[in-house]
């Protein structure tokens, strides 16, 4: 954005803003902090080879969880929760907190809306639980 200034004195002047428009949360996704924060899920049974997005349960604006009904057949069948909390108070980042319920091969992916970083979180198959990230964003 190009702005035109005329100061006290009468002197015109120019000068440049960059805005960052945040991008906002899709349909299927989680949106954690206000929307800042857009939360995705692909999982894989190693059993099939087979793929599918988790589908999005949203509890508050910092927790939600993914169902996986294309493995299980059931929608509100918790999977792999999430959780995003601003820890900015404390070391500056916001901060990305995961578990699988599950045994299947699955990546998570986090996009901050308002900077574009995207992190990507995975978890193998047959491996136990989750991570945390509190440096990520």
């Amino acid at each position: 954005i190009l702005l035109e200034v005329t100061g006290s004195d009468g002197q015109q002047g120019s000068a440049t803003m960059t805005l960052t428009i945040p991008t906002p949360c899709t349909a299927g996704n989680l949106c954690m902090q206000g929307g800042r924060f857009e939360v995705s899920l692909i999982a894989t049974d190693p059993r099939t080879g087979n793929s599918a997005a988790g589908i999005p349960i949203q509890e508050n604006d910092q927790f939600g969880f993914f169902a996986l009904p294309a493995f299980t057949g059931s929608t509100g069948n918790p999977e792999v929760f999430v959780k995003v909390l601003n820890g900015t108070g404390v070391n500056g980042h916001y901060w990305v907190f995961y578990a699988g319920l599950t045994d299947l091969e699955y990546t998570m992916t986090v996009t901050d809306t308002t900077t574009g970083v995207v992190k990507s979180y995975s978890k193998a198959a047959a491996s136990a639980c989750g991570g945390f990230d509190t440096n990520g964003f």
